[in-house]
């Protein structure tokens, strides 16, 4: 019945969440594997180059919230400045 399962809205949202999920993960990757020292990001005010800055935050914030800095650190060391992170 309707009591199953979850509400649809909630559905879309784990269905965006996932997705949201795996282009971070394909970010953090794609950086790590290609020894990419950053992004630049072209800040035009609108809606897709705040998403795509917004993604490149929370990739980090992923990151170092599941690997811990120095763990970020470690998958990427060729990152410059890592001795002056805290």
């Amino acid at each position: 019945g309707a009591a199953d399962g979850p509400a649809p809205w909630e559905r879309k949202r784990r269905d965006f969440e996932e997705e949201l999920r795996n282009e971070l993960l394909w970010i953090f990757d794609y950086l790590r594997k290609n020894r990419i020292h950053g992004v630049v990001q072209a800040l035009s005010g609108g809606a897709d180059s705040a998403y795509n800055a917004v993604k490149v935050r929370l990739m980090v914030e992923l990151a170092v919230g599941e690997l811990g800095v120095e763990g970020f650190f470690d998958a990427m060391p060729h990152l410059r400045f890592r001795d002056e992170v805290p």
